[in-house]
């Protein structure tokens, strides 16, 4: 639960960066209450989009998953993006206009009014003669606030609009970057099957604790393993139903009998991790009721040494599976327990665990933004966007030797939830941009020069009537192909919400997952800043870079 605060605070200083910066970008002359309203219809379904897929997404794995410490952060999570989502809209706008509204201080960033006047005196900048103002507003509405020209919204803003945006335009640059994307996720989903599973104890301690040596010569030197007890339920004693025959070892019972079983799988220790016969009392009991028979000595069965996470993994279901195989031959009731079972039980069935508490989500966010979109194809393309991302996490998850348990579980549903923001407002701008007006071709100005002027030019050739100069024949405006009107939506969406999107999604997101990079504590480094750096930096690539190339060559239509 200690992430759920760093989630509320991801989430909603996201969307606050986003409506702040659509309010900045409404025309000053207006109220701040008429530039909250505009800032609302702009940024304000994009930031809902973003906060119903994250609330379905959190609360659907909440719901579907059996691991408690999962189900109990996605239902958190989903309570607070919920309430992240309320006060953003409600209280933050209150406070945006409030703001605005105030008189600037004295000293303050106001506007300069000398002495002897009444108002305040615009002071002029001179820019370049291609320089583009501080803030680009989309469709060319809005002013511009020249008091932050030189700020980082106006750098990234720039950016957009005259590096990012044009190249991504180019086909050669959009093939490149498809071709890039596709061979860097079949690499990602072919690392996923060597994710290993567990949690190492001595990554939940400081790096300085005691224990540290404790548990690393315990995996190292460690020549023994743990007890192995193969237990039978329901054993019924009566010897006409020969229940004890195909349990005991000794002479007269059954040459498959349990004891039998263990003692052939004990050859092979490597195979069916169990390192020696097993020593039953039932052997013993029968022994002493008929003194007849010879004395039997056996060893009490036990797991081989066991050094790893995967090791005991393995052997636990290396031994429930014995168990079954016994149950299901001998026709008896027979479990496998030992002291460490209860620990790792939740590994193994962690893979699917992990799919139904990805994938599911995943189709709600599809769901969410086909309802609230309008569009299935928009819909898909940003699933197929967020799938992707999640396997290239799954990569960084192998390259950082990070395991696959349920805090790594916790993150990457917390992951999926913060991806959404990437790419909803992207989603939401390209579908808000309307379709680019056709090209204008110039006016002609060919005409026909009178024959005299023909004459001097050609004297040797005849002369044709001519009436005068011809008029300029009329042209019509060149329409747009359906893929150039893409294109330019995709650009006018970057331009619109791309610099918002990397200050606010993914710069402040950096900079709040920094300082766990020097926590004492190794799961803090390890599950927490590495996964959510390569969240940071993939995510970003995804929602700036692949989204709108995909909204470029197979985007739908414009909202009418």
């Amino acid at each position: 639960m200690e992430v759920i605060p760093f989630l509320v605070l991801a989430v909603g200083v996201d969307n606050m960066f986003v409506l702040a910066h659509a309010m900045a970008k409404q025309d000053h002359s207006l109220p701040a209450s008429s530039r909250l309203a505009a800032a609302l219809s702009s940024a304000g379904p994009s930031i809902t989009l973003a906060a119903c897929c994250e609330v379905a997404a959190f609360a659907l794995g909440g719901l579907l998953t059996g691991m408690p410490a999962v189900r109990n952060f996605s239902l958190a999570a989903a309570a607070a993006v919920a309430l992240d989502f309320g006060l953003q809209v409600t209280v933050f706008a209150a406070l945006l206009v409030l703001d605005k509204a105030a008189p600037a201080p004295a000293g303050g960033d106001g506007p300069y009014t000398p002495p002897h006047s009444g108002g305040a005196v615009e002071m002029e900048m001179d820019y370049a003669e291609d320089d583009e103002p501080p803030y680009i507003v989309p469709y060319g509405e809005g002013e511009v606030d020249e008091r932050s020209y030189w700020s980082l919204q106006r750098v990234l803003q720039a950016y957009f609009e005259r590096i990012h945006a044009p190249a991504l335009a180019r086909p050669a640059v959009q093939y490149a970057v498809l071709v890039l994307f596709m061979s860097t996720l079949l690499a990602s989903i072919a690392a996923l099957p060597y994710l290993q599973v567990g949690l190492d104890q001595a990554v939940a301690l400081p790096r300085d604790s005691y224990l540290q040596p404790y548990y690393r010569d315990l995996m190292s030197q460690l020549r023994v393993g743990p007890p192995l007890l193969l237990v039978v339920r329901e054993l019924d004693l009566d010897p006409s139903v020969r229940q004890v025959e195909r349990i005991c070892g000794v002479a007269g019972c059954d040459t498959d009998s349990l004891v039998n079983r263990v003692a052939a799988a004990a050859r092979q220790p490597r195979h069916s991790f169990i390192a020696a016969p097993a020593a039953s009392w039932l052997d013993d009991f029968v022994t002493w009721l008929n003194p007849d028979l010879p004395q039997c000595c056996s060893f009490r069965t036990y797991y081989p040494p066991l050094n790893s996470q995967s090791d005991f993994i393995t052997a636990l279901r290396r031994g429930r599976e014995f168990a079954a195989s016994a149950s299901r031959e001998l026709r008896l009731n027979v479990y496998a327990y030992s002291l460490f079972h209860v620990f790792f039980e939740q590994y193994l069935d962690v893979g699917a665990d992990a799919a139904r508490l990805l994938g599911l989500p995943l189709l709600a966010v599809v769901g969410a933004a086909w309802a609230l979109g309008g569009s299935g194809r928009g819909a898909g393309l940003l699933g197929a966007t967020l799938a992707s991302l999640l396997a290239h996490l799954g990569a960084a998850m192998w390259l950082a030797g990070i395991q696959v348990n349920a805090v790594s579980l916790v993150n990457l549903a917390m992951a999926l939830g913060i991806a959404v923001e990437f790419g909803a407002h992207v989603l939401h701008a390209f579908m808000a941009a309307p379709d680019p007006e056709p090209t204008e071709p110039k006016p002609s100005t060919d005409y026909d020069p009178p024959p005299e002027s023909r004459a001097q030019e050609r004297p040797n050739k005849p002369l044709r009537r001519y009436g005068g100069p011809a008029p300029a024949a009329p042209t019509a405006a060149a329409p747009l192909s359906p893929y150039a009107r893409r294109c330019a939506r995709a650009a006018a969406a970057l331009r619109s919400v791309g610099a918002s999107v990397l200050s606010g999604v993914t710069l402040t997101k950096l900079v709040g997952v920094a300082v766990l990079a020097f926590a004492r504590t190794q799961i803090f480094e390890v599950y927490y800043f590495r996964l959510y750096a390569a969240l940071v930096v993939a995510g970003a690539a995804h929602g700036l870079v692949l989204l709108p190339v995909l909204l470029a060559l197979a985007g739908p239509q414009p909202w009418r």
